[in-house]
């Protein structure tokens, strides 16, 4: 691919807002518009994913997405400077003294097209620069969106993230799986990339041929996210070159030195859970510096599951997706087989956040909350769940660098045999462990601990 498209946000002072102009659309002093630009590439996105080709009907997509989330914006600032090293501090505290301390500081966002070409760009490191690659503090993740999904639908999760000290690059897949998305090369004309069905490929290709192919080149994208952490770190902000148009870069510079690239963590949803998962490969894991990985709502047909993975994984689903099974792959239940997978890791938990649906982790609840609710039948209270997933995210983002088990990751198996157990999705809310936020989790999977005194093992 020549380009790479992320999100990125990351930590940093808090601003005062007479000091930025208010948005002209909104008149808020917000980073940036939820829905990206134009609205017209989107909304045709989406009818082309629901087969709507009749121009007058993308027309009506793109109205509708207008009138739902038009005005929507993303809380934050856009391009301003990372958290200076002094205010760090904050940080430290995560899980609670310094919780007031730690709501203060906001996230920036920084969205960008940057050129595959320009992270080749030839730069001779000073002395300086070459002793501190990697020994920045700051925690780097990478995310990986959803089918049909955008590196802002999450804005959040990854937001919140953002806020409590790590610097997380959103990628903006263009392996078809999104809407749509813009490719800018300069001396070029825009290139569009449209959600790809196998019918639309020339010779046309089987689906599971093409999901091969789309998690094979999100897995460059993935390898090419890491790669320009580790050119942020190294210096090199002035010399990445964002390609899309008006946008911003002066606050690259910011990053030189100031994150951890030794040791990265991969988060995804649904598709984007299963290529995470894929990413915990021996092999990739060689090239890629990871540490841990987070699969949200493991994908049902995305293809099957790796089950290699040499890092502490975490796998969250969602109620829907664990009261509705479906058959995996010859290999079982969808929900057997991600147990047999955490089960058969070194370091895995696997748990469900009771009261959620797959879409829950991502901004549409909070954006059209009556409509998502009526629609998927949620009871959980969307901004409690996006909660209960920061809080239990942090722990496991913390356990991965310092060892300690804290909060959820405590807890004993509820429910060995989630909805085939006794009760089915009521025995296990039955059995819940609560979360810190008010929410109820099933725990069907937690490491084994080694009990001194040659006890037998403890699950």
């Amino acid at each position: 691919f020549d380009t790479l498209a992320v999100t990125l946000y990351y930590p940093t002072r808090p601003h005062d807002t007479s000091a930025h102009p208010k948005h002209p659309l909104t008149e808020q002093y917000e980073a940036r518009l939820w829905l990206p630009r134009p609205v017209s590439l989107i909304g045709t996105g989406y009818a082309r994913i629901a087969s709507v080709y009749f121009k007058p009907g993308q027309w009506l997509f793109s109205f509708g997405m207008w009138a739902l989330a038009g005005r929507t914006t993303i809380p934050g600032f856009v391009d301003t400077p990372l958290l200076p090293v002094p205010e760090e501090k904050l940080l430290v505290d995560q899980s609670g003294g310094a919780k007031q301390k730690i709501g203060t500081v906001t996230g920036g966002t920084f969205d960008a097209n940057f050129s595959g070409v320009t992270l080749e760009h030839d730069v001779e490191d000073d002395e300086e620069g070459e002793k501190e690659i990697g020994k920045g503090t700051l925690p780097c993740i990478i995310f990986s969106h959803g089918m049909e999904g955008m590196s802002q639908s999450y804005s959040n999760y990854l937001g919140s993230l953002a806020s409590r000290g790590f610097v997380v690059a959103a990628i903006e897949h263009r392996d078809g799986s999104g809407p749509g998305s813009i490719v800018n090369l300069p001396g070029k004309q825009k290139r569009r990339v449209w959600h790809i069905k196998p019918e639309d490929l020339s010779p046309e290709m089987e689906v599971e041929e093409l999901k091969v192919a789309q998690l094979g080149f999100r897995e460059a994208e993935i390898i090419e996210t890491a790669r320009l952490f580790g050119r942020l770190n190294d210096g090199h902000g002035k010399v990445i070159t964002n390609l899309k148009p008006h946008a911003k870069s002066s606050s690259l510079p910011s990053f030189h030195n100031r994150l951890d690239v030794s040791a990265i963590t991969m988060i995804g949803h649904s598709y984007g859970a299963t290529g995470a998962l894929q990413a915990g490969k021996p092999s990739i894991t060689k090239a890629l510096p990871l540490n841990g990985v987070i699969a949200l709502d493991p994908g049902k047909e995305s293809g099957p599951l790796n089950h290699d993975i040499d890092v502490p994984t975490l796998v969250f689903q969602s109620g829907e997706w664990t009261s509705k099974q479906m058959e995996f792959y010859g290999q079982g239940w969808h929900f057997d087989v991600v147990k047999k997978l955490v089960k058969g890791l070194d370091k895995g938990w696997f748990m469900t956040l009771l009261g959620t649906a797959h879409p829950s982790i991502t901004d549409a609840p909070l954006i059209v909350p009556a409509i998502t609710k009526l629609a998927l039948g949620t009871t959980l209270d969307p901004l409690v769940a996006l909660k209960e997933y920061v809080d239990v995210t942090v722990r496991f983002l913390n356990f991965v660098r310092n060892g300690e088990r804290k909060g959820m990751l405590k807890a004993e198996v509820t429910s060995p045999n989630g909805p085939f157990g006794e009760g089915g999705m009521e025995g296990i809310r039955a059995k819940a462990a609560a979360g810190r936020e008010g929410g109820k989790w099933g725990v069907h999977v937690v490491p084994k601990v080694v009990v001194p005194h040659g006890e037998k093992e403890k699950l």
